[in-house]
């Protein structure tokens, strides 16, 4: 089979990888091509020329227009990094600035453009490099994925201190909080859903993060709360909005404590750890970790804990099932315990790699195991069912947000809609998605709670 001269050729491993520099459409092929390949690439148009003016140039959602430049802003797929793609401008005339907004996948090229322009804008914008532009046989479908898709290496793993694993192998991330610093780290290097969500959105009925919290939990006046790890204070300050509560924070951080002061004045912040709280026994009406249990440690080794193992399961969330036995001690009877992370209710503990410290999911169900083995009475649920989550709303999609977050690198990472999200000059092509899909912070349909009671 002879290859057009279109396509080319890049060994990878035991395979190759083919690439039309005027479609932007590619194939992977064992090494050697045989004779069984010749259905596919012809359909590719690998074999012969294709007919360009009848195949319809779809944009990728990697890629978004910034036309006071005028240029297009689009993802660099060959230079993929722990946190995501960098992005890049390409300038652009006028005339190729109208060609993209006319692409709407739908339209064949030979209504867009006139064919003497029609290849050096394609080797632009279809190469492997850039991935703006695909060329396909008919119409976009809405459920079609391409134009989601970047062919790209594998996401690497981000660089880990050796402080933050143990010598049992177990994830140690005391240090790791004593030095966090409070401006940005949840915008750039781990956000949270309550971080994400901690503005008015309607997927909450425009309702914060935490108000949604609060209205579940109802704290009574005057009770006694007790949150550990509270980030920067933003559910602090929505849980003393409505009326007054004795409200403690406890964490390890002290510049995170001094953040904490600032957005809630009114309640008092503790330095201590989550699994040895600085607190008298029995003297907490509700205590509540949001987010905080893939942070405490995860241990290859299940050590002196009651559990039914699953087949070939390589970490225990040791960590979180000694945040229960510690809440076990400082609740009083009749106290409240909420605890929310993501993972599932029978999904195996496993490491997120992408991040700059080691945070394992959390397996609910041999969470409630070890919360009913010390006696309290607790259910599991997904977190968008109890916090009333309308999985239908949208926020921005992963391509819109890494492209915005490029372009603005201080932009804070919350649940931005194309409609609502600060824009440094005009950009157009921001697409949202459902809060179900890949956005600006975790997905919701990720994290799951432990609800909790001590009996009186």
């Amino acid at each position: 089979m002879q290859l057009h001269a279109a396509v080319e050729v890049h060994p990878q491993g035991d395979e190759l990888l083919l690439w039309h520099r005027w479609t932007g459409r590619c194939a992977r092929v064992p090494r050697g091509l045989r004779p069984g390949h010749e259905a596919l690439l012809r359909r590719l148009h690998m074999l012969e020329a294709a007919p360009l003016g009848e195949l319809v140039p779809v944009r990728s959602r990697w890629s978004v227009l910034l036309p006071d430049r005028p240029a297009l802003w689009h993802a660099l797929p060959l230079q993929r990094g722990p946190g995501g793609f960098p992005f890049a401008e390409l300038r652009l005339e006028d005339w190729q600035l109208d060609f993209l907004r006319g692409c709407n996948g739908a339209r064949p090229l030979a209504d867009l453009l006139e064919p003497e322009r029609a290849l050096p804008l394609l080797e632009l914008l279809c190469g492997r490099g850039v991935q703006a532009l695909r060329l396909q046989d008919g119409p976009v479908r809405a459920s079609d994925p391409g134009p989601w898709t970047l062919s790209a290496p594998v996401r690497p793993p981000e660089a880990r201190a050796s402080h933050q694993r143990g010598d049992r192998g177990q994830t140690t991330l005391g240090r790791y909080h004593q030095e966090i610093r409070a401006e940005g780290h949840f915008d750039h290097r781990e956000t949270t859903l309550a971080h994400a969500f901690a503005e008015p959105h309607p997927a909450l009925g425009g309702r914060r993060y935490g108000q949604a919290l609060r209205e579940v939990l109802a704290p009574a006046p005057g009770q006694r709360v007790v949150e550990v790890g509270a980030g920067t204070g933003e559910l602090a300050r929505d849980f003393l909005g409505p009326g007054p509560l004795a409200y403690t924070r406890v964490d390890r951080s002290p510049e995170l404590l001094a953040a904490q002061d600032l957005a809630a004045p009114g309640s008092r912040g503790l330095l201590g750890d989550a699994l040895a709280l600085p607190l008298r026994d029995g003297s907490v009406d509700l205590l509540l970790a949001n987010e905080v249990l893939a942070d405490l440690e995860a241990s290859p080794e299940l050590g002196d804990w009651d559990l039914r193992v699953e087949p070939g399961q390589a970490l225990f969330n040791t960590g979180s099932f000694s945040l229960l036995r510690e809440a076990w001690r400082v609740l009083r009877p009749g106290g409240r315990l909420w605890l929310s992370e993501f993972g599932g209710l029978d999904e195996q503990p496993t490491e997120t790699r992408q991040l700059d410290h080691p945070e394992v999911s959390v397996h609910f169900g041999q969470l409630l195991q070890v919360a009913l083995a010390l006696g309290f009475s607790a259910t599991v649920r997904p977190l968008s069912e109890v916090l009333g989550f309308d999985l239908s709303a949208r926020w921005l999609s992963r391509p819109s947000w890494e492209a915005m977050r490029c372009l603005d690198p201080s932009l804070p990472a919350r649940a931005w809609t194309a409609r609502t999200v600060p824009r440094p000059e005009r950009v157009e092509g921001l697409v949202d998605r459902a809060v179900t899909q890949d956005g600006p912070g975790p997905v919701v349909t990720r994290f799951w709670v432990l609800e909790a009671r001590r009996p009186r």
